[in-house]
């Protein structure tokens, strides 16, 4: 058997992948704050909050709500030395997509 890699697509630093039911690929983009979201050759910013920090492990839940976590990597004691050595992983749902 012989693997083969090819480009998919550019985007900037990403953390998480999920492709839901529907065969969107979500991604996280983590210098933005955003999740986006590949629908074919499409490109599309779903959303955009400061609270995202550094989303990036992507899950879906049964009703179809999609469930990101937000690691803060940029919080933590390696950039911020007054920052405990372990901070607490948020989660969010996404709903109405």
């Amino acid at each position: 058997m012989s693997a083969r890699v090819e480009a998919a697509g550019i985007d900037g630093p990403a953390d998480g992948l999920w492709f839901d039911e529907r065969g969107r690929l979500y991604v996280s983009s983590v210098e933005h704050h955003a999740i986006s979201v590949r629908d074919g050759e499409r490109f599309t910013t779903l959303l955009r909050d400061k609270r995202l920090v550094w989303p990036d492990t992507f899950s879906e839940g049964v009703d179809g709500t999609i469930y990101v976590t937000d690691s803060r990597i940029p919080d933590m004691s390696w950039f911020n030395p007054q920052s405990p050595t372990a901070l607490p992983t948020r989660l969010y749902a996404i709903r109405g997509r």
